[in-house]
This record gives C-alpha cells, sequence and structure tokens, in this order.
C-alpha cells in the first residue's frame, strides 16, 4: 500500500510540474519597450491649439453641437450652437504631444484648445466682418394663450479675434487647424445645382465655371486665402504652425445616389481635386514667404468612403432639415455631404499624424534615446539628383523643392557636403558641393521643369561630382535620386540597374525616390521595380504623391545622419498593423500612414504579370495585391500582426542595419500559405533569430512557427498549444485544472483503498 501512495504522489507531482510548466509557457511576456531618457525633448505643458474654418472644421452634420442641451431660446444666444461646434467634431479629437487626452477635454477650460470654426464661414469671416446667422427654431409655448417665437440674426465673432482675447493673451499658440475656401466657392450650391440640374445638362459646368473665374479674379478667393493665412500669421508672431487640411472627395465611382448622375459626380470629384491642387499651391506660396504653414491632404483617408457608399464618411444629400438645422423650416439639411463620425475619425487621424510630424521637427536636434544610432556617422557627400522632366510641372516641382529645402536643413548642419543635379533631357550641377544650406535652397529655387527623363545623365552627373568635387575623398558617397516616371533616355531597364550595380560596387551609396501615381498599374509596377533595383537593398522610398516626399526625403535625412531602421516588406495578400506607444501603422486604411517611430508605405505590383512572383516575393490569385514596406526606428520591439485578405502566398522579408547604417542582415520567409482566416504574430527587434507564429485557420492556436537567423532563410516547425492567444491560455487553464482533479481523484481513491 505504502508502494500505492508513493506513486500517487510521484504522479501528482508531476501532474503538477507539467501543469506550472504548461502555465509559465504559455504566458508570452509584454514586449520591453525602451525607456526614455530624462534628456529626451518633452513638450511643454502650456501647449494651445486653436481651431478655425468652416463647416468641414466646425463639424456640421454631427449633433451633438456645444449648447444643444439648452433650450431653444437660450441656445440661439450660445456662439458654439450657432456656428454648429459639434462635440464629434475632428479638431476636438486631435491630440497635442505632452497633453493628456485629446482637444475635446479642454472645451471648458478654453486653456489648450480654442475651438471657432463656424459653419459657412467664409474668407471675409476670418477677418474683415462677422459672420450673420439667420435661425427659426420654432415656436415657444409661453402659456396656453400666448406663444413667442424663436427666430431671428445672431452674428458670429470675426474668428482672428481668438488672438486677442484676454484667453491668449501673452501666450504662444502651437498649431493653427482650418478649412477654408469652400464656401467661398460655394460647395453647397454645387451639389445643389447638380441635384436639381434635371434637363440642364449645362448649369453644373456653368456654375463651375463660374467658381474658377471667382477663384482667380482680382480681390478673390485665391488671394483672399492668401489673405487670411497671413492675418493668422501675424496674429501668431509667426511661432505657430498652420496646418490647412484639404476636403475629401464627394462621391466613390458608381455610389452618388440617385439625384446626381455619375458623369455630375465625376465632374464634381475633378473639380473638388483641382480646388485642393490650388489651394496647396496658395499654401505653398505662403511657405514660401515665411510661414510655417503646411497643407494636409485628406483624399486618400475617403477614398471609398463616399457620401452614398457601402461605408460613407460623409452624410448623403437630406432633402428634410434636421432637428438642430439653424432654421427647420425648407429644403435639405445643411448636415448634406458633410462628414460623419467616421469622416471625423478620418480627419483627426490624419491631422494627428502631420501634428506628430511637425512636433518631431521642433526637437534638439540630438537622437531620441529610445531608437539606436549610429555613433558617428562621419563625414558625407551627399549629391541630390532631381527630376525635373516636363511631367514634374505644377505642384510636384514645386513640392520637390521644398521636400528638398528641408533635406537640406536636415543634413546640412551635420557632417556632410551637399551638391544639387537636376535632370530632364540632361544633367547639369545646379550646386557644387557645400555646406551653405542659404546657397543650397537658392539653388534648389531655381529649378524649373521641361524635357524627358534621362535618369542615365542625372547618375553619370552625380559620380563626376563624387569623384571629382568631393572635398574628401574618404567621405561616403550617396546618391539621393528621385523620379516620378520611366527612364526614357540614356540607360533604360535592366541596362539602368546593371549601371547603377557598378556604382554601388564602387561603394556608392543610392537612395531612390518614385512617385508614380499617374502612371497605368503596368507601367507603374515597371517603374518601381527599376528604381527599387536601382537603390542598395531597402532604400527605395515609394512616395503616394508629391505632398509626401518631404516626409521621406526626411527619413532618407534621419538614415543619413545616422538613424538606424529596420526594415520589413510583405507581400500579399494580407494586411498589416503595428502597434506602438500608443499609435499605430494600419494597412487596412490606405495611404500615407506615418508615425512618430516609423512609415508605411505601398508598392503597387501587376499579378497578371508572368514575373510577378520573381519580383515581389509572393502571389495573390485573389485579395489584395498591395506589398506594405515597413521602415521602424530600431531600438525598441515592435509587434506586428498580419491578417489574411484573400488566398495566394507570403514572403516576409525583415532587414536590419549595421554599425556603417547598411541593411546587411537578411531574414526571409518564403511561400507562406495565406487564406482569409490566416492571422500571423510577430516581433521586430533586434535579436539572433525573427519568429513569425502562424494561426492558418484563425481558431486561436499557431499551427506553425516559422524561424530564420541571421542572413538566412526561414525553417519551419509544427506547435501544438497557443503562445499568448485567449484560446490557448483557455487552453492551458483547462488541461491544468483537469490534470489536478486526475490526481486528487487518483489520491482520493488511494487512500480510500488504504482505509478498506
Amino acid at each position: 500500500m505504502k508502494k500505492q501512495i508513493s506513486k500517487a504522489k510521484g504522479f501528482f507531482a508531476l501532474m503538477l510540474a507539467v501543469a506550472v510548466l504548461l502555465t509559465a509557457f504559455g504566458a508570452v511576456p509584454a514586449a520591453a519597450e525602451g525607456e526614455a531618457d530624462d534628456e529626451q525633448f518633452v513638450p511643454s505643458g502650456d501647449r494651445i491649439i486653436v481651431s478655425m474654418g468652416d463647416s468641414y472644421s466646425s463639424g456640421e452634420g454631427i449633433p451633438p453641437f456645444y449648447g444643444s442641451e439648452e433650450s431653444k431660446d437660450l441656445r440661439v444666444q450660445n456662439q458654439d450652437w450657432l456656428a454648429h461646434r459639434s462635440q464629434n467634431s475632428w479638431p476636438g479629437k486631435l491630440q497635442l504631444p505632452g497633453l493628456s487626452g485629446q482637444m475635446s477635454d479642454y472645451h471648458d477650460s478654453k486653456d489648450h484648445w480654442f475651438f471657432v470654426a463656424s459653419s459657412g464661414a467664409e474668407t471675409k469671416h476670418i477677418k474683415k466682418e462677422k459672420q450673420r446667422k439667420d435661425y427659426n427654431q420654432g415656436v415657444k409655448i409661453e402659456s396656453l394663450f400666448s406663444s413667442k417665437g424663436v427666430w431671428g440674426t445672431a452674428y458670429i465673432d470675426r474668428q482672428i479675434s481668438v488672438f486677442s482675447s484676454d484667453e491668449l493673451s501673452g501666450k504662444t499658440v502651437d498649431y493653427v487647424t482650418m478649412t477654408l475656401g469652400g464656401n467661398d466657392a460655394d460647395f453647397g450650391k454645387i451639389v445643389e445645382t447638380a441635384a436639381t440640374s434635371f434637363g440642364r445638362p449645362n448649369s453644373l459646368k456653368d456654375k463651375l465655371n463660374s467658381v474658377w473665374k471667382k477663384y482667380y479674379e482680382s480681390d478673390g478667393i485665391r488671394e483672399n486665402l492668401l489673405t487670411v493665412y497671413d492675418e493668422i500669421g501675424k496674429a501668431t508672431n509667426k511661432k505657430a504652425t498652420i496646418l490647412i487640411a484639404g476636403y475629401p472627395q464627394l462621391f466613390s465611382g458608381a455610389d452618388h445616389g440617385t439625384l446626381i448622375n455619375s458623369a455630375e459626380a465625376e465632374l464634381i470629384n475633378d473639380n473638388v481635386k483641382w480646388f485642393n491642387q490650388s489651394i496647396g499651391n496658395a499654401v505653398l506660396e505662403s511657405e514660401m514667404n515665411g510661414l510655417k504653414i503646411h497643407f494636409v491632404s485628406v483624399e486618400d483617408v475617403f477614398s471609398q468612403h463616399g457620401a452614398y457608399s457601402s461605408d460613407p464618411f460623409l452624410n448623403e444629400i437630406r432633402l428634410i432639415r434636421d432637428l438642430e438645422d439653424l432654421d427647420r423650416f425648407g429644403i435639405a439639411s445643411a448636415y448634406s455631404i458633410h462628414p460623419n463620425e467616421k469622416g471625423a475619425e478620418a480627419y483627426a487621424k490624419r491631422m494627428n499624424s502631420a501634428i506628430k510630424y511637425y512636433d518631431s521637427l521642433k526637437a534638439p536636434a540630438k537622437p531620441d534615446p529610445r531608437y539606436t544610432q549610429i555613433k558617428d556617422p562621419g563625414e558625407r557627400d551627399v549629391v541630390l539628383v532631381l527630376d525635373n522632366s516636363g511631367s514634374m510641372d505644377g505642384s510636384p516641382i514645386e513640392n520637390t523643392r521644398e521636400a528638398a529645402k528641408s533635406f537640406v536643413d536636415s543634413v546640412a548642419y551635420s557632417k556632410a557636403n551637399i551638391a544639387v543635379v537636376k535632370y530632364s533631357d540632361s544633367a547639369s550641377t545646379v550646386c557644387d558641393f557645400t555646406t551653405d544650406s542659404d546657397e543650397l535652397k537658392t539653388a534648389i529655387d531655381s529649378i524649373s521643369t521641361g524635357g524627358s527623363t534621362n535618369i542615365d545623365d542625372g547618375l553619370t552627373q552625380a559620380v563626376d561630382l563624387l569623384n571629382y568635387g568631393s572635398f574628401n575623398s574618404s567621405a561616403k558617397k550617396i546618391i539621393v535620386l528621385m523620379s516620378d516616371g520611366a527612364a526614357n533616355r540614356g540607360r533604360e531597364g535592366s541596362d539602368l540597374i546593371k549601371y547603377a550595380e557598378t556604382l554601388r560596387s564602387q561603394g556608392i551609396y543610392i537612395y531612390t525616390l518614385g512617385f508614380f501615381d499617374e502612371l497605368d498599374r503596368s507601367e507603374k509596377a515597371d517603374c518601381q521595380f527599376v528604381m527599387e533595383h536601382i537603390a542598395n537593398p531597402g532604400c527605395h522610398y515609394e512616395v503616394t504623391d508629391a505632398e509626401s516626399l518631404v516626409f521621406f526625403f526626411g527619413d532618407i535625412a534621419d538614415q543619413i545622419n545616422g538613424q538606424k531602421y529596420i526594415y520589413v516588406r510583405i507581400a500579399c495578400p494580407v494586411e498589416v498593423t503595428v502597434l506602438h506607444d500608443g499609435e499605430k501603422l494600419d494597412s487596412s486604411q490606405r495611404g500615407f500612414d506615418r508615425t512618430s517611430f516609423g512609415t508605411l508605405t505601398y508598392e503597387n505590383t501587376d499579378t497578371q504579370s508572368s514575373s510577378y512572383d520573381d519580383l515581389n516575393g509572393g502571389s495573390a490569385s485573389s485579395g489584395d495585391d498591395v506589398v506594405k514596406i515597413l521602415r521602424l526606428k530600431e531600438g525598441v520591439d515592435y509587434d506586428i500582426r498580419i491578417n489574411g485578405t484573400g488566398t495566394g502566398t507570403m514572403n516576409y522579408k525583415i532587414n536590419f542595419m549595421d554599425e556603417k547604417g547598411e541593411y546587411t542582415d537578411f531574414r526571409e520567409f518564403e511561400n507562406i500559405r495565406i487564406t482569409p482566416q490566416t492571422r500571423i504574430d510577430t516581433t521586430a527587434k533586434i535579436s539572433d533569430s525573427t519568429v513569425l507564429n502562424v494561426d492558418s485557420d484563425n481558431d486561436g492556436t499557431y499551427d506553425l512557427t516559422y524561424v530564420a537567423k541571421e542572413n538566412s532563410k526561414a525553417t519551419v516547425s509544427k506547435r501544438t498549444p497557443v503562445q499568448g492567444s485567449p484560446i490557448g491560455v483557455i487552453f492551458i487553464i483547462v488541461a491544468s485544472v483537469s490534470v489536478l482533479l486526475i490526481a486528487a481523484i487518483l489520491v482520493f481513491k488511494i487512500r480510500r483503498e488504504k482505509r478498506g
């Protein structure tokens, strides 16, 4: 009997040990975060943002408005309610580094957020005159035999008067946000004309023509916008960063409702796009005149989310007035074709990204201690090679100039000499090597457009400068090449790639930036392939539009200055999400995405091409086939989650930098089977090996684990229990309890036998 008890105790101990081990290995510890240094840049706590502009900023169409809770006769005396300032507006969802929460949390305190945007506001209501508000809220019953009308006229203060208010006296405003110009252009009337132009096909065109005439005439919309920007600059002593948000396109493809036909919807969308470009040009002109002002496009985040789409970010045209319309008696609500709550979230996401970026530029030049830096990147000779072909005319060359000048500001202060080359039919040197940022900027501003695209000559000119114009033969040689299209002069295609390979073999480091938004899908894929293979591994940047050039020139400047990055390339069909420190990169919200810790960009691929698998490492028989590219600042651990969206195979490549700032450690995961049910977890961090955990059927258990070590391809092994998933934890708990119960039953049985 003692032998039986001893065996039972041994079995119990063994089962308890197994349970403990299961529990211990079943929980995945949280990724370790790099701790912030005491000297890290932290914005002051007295930060201020002023939200100005029209109905797209006030939140028209998203009740409740501030003051809605008051009685009718009181709310019409409340400027917040008269201006239709929504409690769910996108300015209220903005966040300022150094402050907790969002701006709406500070509405009542009037110390960090000043909300003066007003529905219906035009440029004249910013500086020149008060805004008239006619209201009719129906009849207020005084008694059984008397009533009092709640209608009349009130006025909204000039918005610029906020800067001279007692609350802002002696204080510095950090940011001003604004949408403006839509009412000057009579957006509402344009939509109304389209919706009521039955039998009058030219009425919409006539209305749009009158808008553009009004835009360019003397004392027209353009001049008034420039005046407003200048007045805000003066009112803030040019210390505030002014962010001008654009407008979304109103309709998505065939989703345009019954009141507006497809031709009208397309015409309206085209004019919104042109209007945004015109506002962007006015902003750029103001920036060149010394204002800290920037245009922020929202077109991409509203793409496929028009007013009548399956997932609309804009209200439809409402033919019946809403309860909180200022005048409740009439046709069509003011809520029509204004952002809904999802639209407000989309605006806020884009504007918060812009604030984070421009705020990062205010930090001291010293590196963020959370991220890994090359201690001394050494002396560098950098040649900017800029495309000035005819296709760059207009906003592309203007944005290129601004991006290049921003690059100069970021790099010239360090141990770097910079030269500038332009190329079209042929190449020429715009500025020889210098550390004088003013000389470089003047040269960059002189670049005009015209001609074809001779990338070959641009590279050759840059190499001549590096070989014969350098101050220091031992300096690191770097070329930063930008293009908006395919080479059509000199070497092209594979010949151009081979030429670039010879340059890289000579120790020349090449970065490339390409933005090919105007090209068709197949041509875009070809251009991306050539530019990617001209560059050193991991050093091609795909730019979604000319406006985002400044961001990627900034990333290249950071890398040249010694910032180390982790480069991840994920080929399809999947969506990817990276969460870190309260910020998120998310490919499901297609568009340019940037956070303080990194960027997410995309390369379109031609899945019909037989070379797709070879060029991009992965295939997509259905679902999303856009390659996702992450650049994450090295030094902390990033949790990456991947969800299948279609069927096919995925290649996952992660690259790490060496002490020279070059990608020399490549780890590859090839031909991972993907279905819409696939879920993958991984961590991007400095370690001996990289692991991908694959849940192939979304049942909460990892079915496969892929492991890749330094400069190797992954091997695969099967796994049974889950590490860290909720179902896996439940399994472990149930298994552990079951083991303990079995052991307890055995002990009880043995004891009973002993008593017997």
